[in-house]
């Protein structure tokens, strides 16, 4: 929690270093947050197309806004893990630039839903794995 807590103060700090632990654990905080209103949203949609022939308005508004609460959290949550992941890269002993290509390609990628291209997919499947083997490197000793 402890490094959560950092994760959300550090909100527009991108200097300094963040060390493996740093990183991950707000990473699959975030991601287990992201996965469990998926999981309200997709119950949600099953619980109503199974239990009622057709579905009203009010249904379409609920899953709607279920949608929005993911979308508020990710973008509240945009900033602070561009911050983190230049951090990380700085502490893998890389450039903070070399992280900028990365981050804004594949969250554009992931924000524009650019994905159902094949080559776009290629590309973002491969760009992500770069990433996950940098973010997974031992803090470089100077």
């Amino acid at each position: 929690m402890k490094q959560y807590i950092l994760f959300l103060k550090g909100y527009f700090t991108f200097a300094g270093k963040s060390n493996r632990k740093e990183y991950w654990i707000p990473t699959l905080i975030n991601r287990g947050i992201q996965f469990l209103i998926y999981a309200i949203w997709l119950g949600y949609i099953n619980y109503v197309s199974t239990h009622y022939s057709f579905i009203t308005s009010t249904d379409i508004n609920t899953a709607k806004n279920i949608i929005l609460v993911s979308n508020v959290f990710s973008a509240l949550i945009l900033i602070p893990s561009w911050s983190i992941a230049v951090r990380r890269f700085r502490d893998a002993g890389l450039a903070w630039y070399y992280c900028f290509p990365f981050v804004v390609a594949t969250d554009g990628i992931a924000l524009f839903r650019l994905y159902n291209n094949p080559i776009v997919a290629t590309l973002f499947m491969l760009m992500m794995a770069y990433q996950f083997v940098i973010f997974l490197r031992p803090t470089k000793r100077e």
